[in-house]
């Protein structure tokens, strides 16, 4: 799956279906349960980088998108997995904490490999210090001058669009575009998260989005009929 981009939602339509945008862009629609979709996507993606570059880099968010990872496969090269926070409150290891119960503890993942965000220290620190884990982590494709590019991030899709922290016409979702910072400080959350690019510069993404209330948003997002950072969902392509 390198390059490709994937909306991952249910109830939208009356049945499973599968299809690509003009713009390359693979929907997925299920109207149960998805977990076992994205725990194959994340499969295969982990064994594609391995073969490649013998290592495989992925970023996450918190909550019930980490909780989808429970019960992947028993036989993967775990070693070499670096899982790396798409967002994290300072103060808290909310999203660290979701990770290791549940998936990362049963994977027996190193825990060198899961690289959580310093917490303690505040806010304009931590968002230093994990833009130099993004941009100095081996794992991590840092060849051009643009953001670091993992493997694979897996996030969720808020009501109104949100993914990871980046609200609707924040300014930190305003940031797109220019291509230079990989992690970004969310003052008025006490909180950090990684940027519009560097989900872009990801060499795959999948966004979920559940239940029948995200539809109106998954269709604004796939259209892209909204004004310039109303649905930061739909800046994912």
């Amino acid at each position: 799956i390198p390059s490709s981009r994937r909306f991952v939602s249910t109830k939208l339509f009356h049945k499973v279906s599968s299809y690509v945008m003009r713009d390359g862009r693979t929907v997925k629609v299920h109207r149960g349960d998805y977990s076992r979709e994205v725990r194959l996507r994340v499969t295969r993606a982990a064994r594609a980088a391995i073969r490649k570059k013998n290592s495989f880099s992925l970023c996450l968010s918190g909550g019930s998108i980490a909780g989808m990872l429970k019960g992947l496969p028993t036989n993967l090269a775990y070693f070499k997995w670096h899982i790396f926070m798409a967002e994290e409150k300072i103060g808290e290891n909310r999203t660290y904490n979701d990770i290791m119960n549940s998936f990362a503890l049963d994977c027996k993942i190193p825990l060198e490999n899961i690289h959580r965000v310093h917490v303690e220290k505040n806010l304009e620190d931590a968002v230093f210090d994990y833009e130099k884990v993004l941009r100095l982590h081996p794992s991590l494709d840092n060849k051009d001058a643009g953001c670091p590019h993992v493997d694979l991030i897996v996030l969720g899709a808020g009501v109104k669009g949100r993914v990871a922290r980046l609200l609707p016409d924040s300014k930190e979702v305003q940031t797109t575009g220019q291509g230079n910072q990989a992690v970004l400080g969310v003052q008025k959350e006490n909180s950090l998260t990684v940027s519009m690019d560097f989900i872009r510069a990801a060499n795959s993404a999948i966004i979920c989005a559940s239940g029948l209330k995200r539809s109106p948003m998954v269709e604004t997002a796939l259209t892209r009929s909204f004004y310039k950072y109303e649905c930061p969902a739909g800046l994912v392509y």
